[in-house]
């Protein structure tokens, strides 16, 4: 095999080995979890504090993989009474997207859009102040919730079952 398509495997595999990050690497970035469910013995929920302001809720699915991850903020106590409830700040929950769900791991981009108004940080720069930011992409799909006055609800990273590290490996030709 020449040099160049033995260095490109590599690559590939390399990149590919770190797709949605495992159990113990988010115990590693953000210590230990509050565990809210468990089944059959692996815990299937869990909730890391990211920082005093902001929460991450990670559903497993296969092998200690994160099928499903939640970003929002820590509920004010006492609740907020101006109707529009807790914010985090937009360039911190990007910035956690994409440690979350680096843009070279996301593979190709098949629909980005929006609806409604937003942080115009989200690229929601259209009239009306809540606003809804949908980005799929070959291995995974986000969703965010914003706030026209710079702030973000929620955001939602999806990694597509159908992919995997292994499945991914099998397709490089050796």
């Amino acid at each position: 095999m020449p040099a160049s398509c033995l260095l490109l495997a590599i690559m590939l595999v390399a990149t590919v080995s770190v797709s949605a990050q495992t159990r113990d690497e988010l115990r590693k970035k953000y210590g230990e979890p509050e565990i809210l469910k468990v089944k059959d013995g692996e815990t299937e929920i869990e909730r890391y504090n990211i920082s005093p302001s902001i929460r991450l809720t990670v559903t497993y699915k296969k092998k200690g993989r994160p099928y499903e991850l939640v970003i929002e903020p820590v509920p004010s106590s006492p609740p907020k009474d101006d109707g529009i409830g807790d914010l985090m700040p937009t360039q911190v929950v990007i910035n956690l997207i994409n440690e979350l769900a680096p843009v070279a791991l996301r593979g190709k981009n098949f629909l980005k859009g929006f609806m409604n108004g937003g942080d115009p940080e989200m690229k929601l720069d259209h009239p009306g102040c809540w606003g809804e930011y949908l980005a799929i992409y070959k291995h995974v799909i986000i969703d965010c919730s914003t706030w026209c006055k710079r702030g973000t609800f929620s955001v939602t990273i999806r990694w597509k079952e159908s992919f995997s590290n292994s499945q991914a490996k099998g397709r490089i030709k050796r």
